[in-house]
């Protein structure tokens, strides 16, 4: 009979591999942290490219006219419907957050009578003068962080529209080599 987790145990290339093994997991990891830049616009390309063909073939199988277009053509259409989906889709965006843009003061003039009702409330409290200090600190925490928050988002907009441009030319050169 063999004792198998003695075995185990002393095989010298039991450590050493798993050594390897979380170096390599590590490893990988940090050049896909590293290389996120490359990485993500490349599969959103990929994606893109594969929604593009998916759409050329429905167009292609459309009766009538379908079978008669040349592939060009039916890259173009599928391109154009395509553009027009995530055009309509940043419209959508870009009407929402006018909305909420247009809609700020009022919202910050409530969150202004909200706060001084309850500072009122805590004014009648005993201990309300103690709080009174750490409550006016909240209040312009909160308003600088929404203040940042919504920067954040226009930094993230501005930087959205230069990472479409990278995703447009790797979905070309996809499509290119696709045939």
């Amino acid at each position: 009979m063999t004792n198998v987790s003695t075995d185990q145990r002393n095989n010298p290339r039991s450590l050493p591999n798993l050594f390897f093994g979380v170096g390599i997991f590590v490893l990988s990891g940090f050049v896909l942290w590293i290389g996120q830049g490359v990485i993500i616009p490349f599969v959103i390309a990929g994606f893109l490219s594969f929604l593009i063909v998916t759409v050329k073939r429905r167009i292609e199988r459309l009766p009538g006219i379908g079978r008669f277009l040349p592939e060009a053509v039916s890259f173009i259409l599928s391109f154009g419907v395509i553009v027009l989906m995530l055009f309509g889709l940043a419209a959508i965006i870009r009407t929402n957050i006018e909305a909420v843009v247009v809609a700020a003061p009022g919202y910050y003039e409530r969150f202004i009578e909200l706060w001084s009702g309850i500072s009122g409330a805590v004014d009648e409290l005993p201990f309300g003068i103690d709080i009174q200090p750490g409550l006016e600190n909240l209040q312009s925490n909160t308003v600088s962080a929404a203040q940042n928050y919504l920067g954040n988002i226009a930094g993230i907009a501005s930087g959205l529209a230069g990472s479409l441009i990278t995703v447009f030319l790797y979905t070309a050169f996809i499509l290119v080599e696709r045939g």
